[in-house]
């Protein structure tokens, strides 16, 4: 097999995109987009806007979510 090389690491950031948009975080966590907007307008989840694009990073809103688990009582 004749592989070509990717010196921008571009098949990577295909397989595995790294940020997410509003209806990927929305489907991800099982809520709807307006619970997302409130979140955003809350602060609760972490987001990146350039522009008009807003975007995620699941794993920094899952750390973000983790601070409203509940406990299980005995």
């Amino acid at each position: 097999m004749n592989e070509t090389p990717d010196p921008e690491g571009l098949s990577q950031a295909v397989q595995k995109p790294d940020f997410l948009t509003k209806k990927e975080i929305a489907d991800r966590s099982q809520v709807t987009i307006g619970s997302i907007d409130k979140w955003m307008k809350l602060r609760v989840i972490p987001f990146y806007k350039i522009g008009r694009v807003v975007r995620y990073r699941a794993a920094e809103c899952d750390l973000a979510l983790e601070r409203y688990r509940q406990k299980a009582r005995r």
